[in-house]
């Protein structure tokens, strides 16, 4: 798997590109018309008021929304139809919901992203032994 992560870093290509891209959750366009042409060994911000698509426009880019948007995405040249498994999204909203425990917050989430309850705190147990988090799972987040 490490492998292939590495192949698909190393191309030539932009990191990021898109081209007419537009998306709504309703009728009306949250993004319109986002042409973007990331370069690689530079830093960028996307910066705008609250709620004008910043956070929607990173979705789409993840793959946690991939439905119902117009125009091309482009990761290090290739269409934005990665696999889920050399991505990750951490979104900025707080992802618990504080009167459940977290192996349930684990749960629901894992129900989310179509993914059983036991496989996702099994995923969940791997990636905590991985970053050697020492967390009592049964207990509600703080």
């Amino acid at each position: 798997m490490l492998e292939k992560v590495k192949d698909f870093f190393q191309k030539d290509n932009k990191p990021l590109t898109s081209k007419k891209v537009r998306f709504g959750y309703t009728q009306e366009d949250i993004l319109k018309n986002i042409n973007l042409s990331i370069k690689k060994e530079k830093i960028y911000a996307i910066v705008g008021k609250s709620g004008s698509g910043k956070s929607t426009f990173l979705k789409l880019v993840a793959g946690v929304i991939s439905k119902n948007y117009e125009g091309q995405i482009r990761i290090f040249g290739k269409y934005r139809s990665f696999s889920k498994d050399l991505f990750g999204f951490v979104p900025q909203e707080a992802g618990f919901i504080p009167d459940l425990s977290i192996k349930n917050n684990i749960k629901i989430s894992g129900l989310n992203f179509g993914v059983s309850e036991s496989e996702a705190l099994t995923r969940a147990k791997d990636l905590m032994n991985q970053l050697k988090l020492d967390i009592d799972i049964d207990k509600k987040p703080e």
